[in-house]
């Protein structure tokens, strides 16, 4: 999706949004008290996200999913 969509999607429903290109995919933005921040792979804290031309003009934004992983219950 394009970067208006994405910022659209995410203030109407929340979540987590990524670039397919960004290599790390723990990396992502989403909106903290109405602003726009940025998981950093380096520090694992959120940063105001830096808006570049390739980040705005990008088609490759996508919602993060959840990755659900099975709980063995022991009985």
């Amino acid at each position: 999706m394009r970067f208006g969509d994405m910022l659209e999607d995410l203030a109407e429903n929340g979540g987590k949004a990524r670039r397919k290109e960004w290599v790390d995919e723990k990396v992502f933005v989403t909106f903290v008290d109405e602003r726009l921040v940025i998981l950093s792979a380096e520090d694992n804290l959120l940063h105001p996200l830096t808006v570049s031309t390739g980040d705005v003009f990008g088609t490759d934004w996508e919602k993060v999913r959840l990755k659900i992983v099975p709980f063995n219950k022991k009985g």
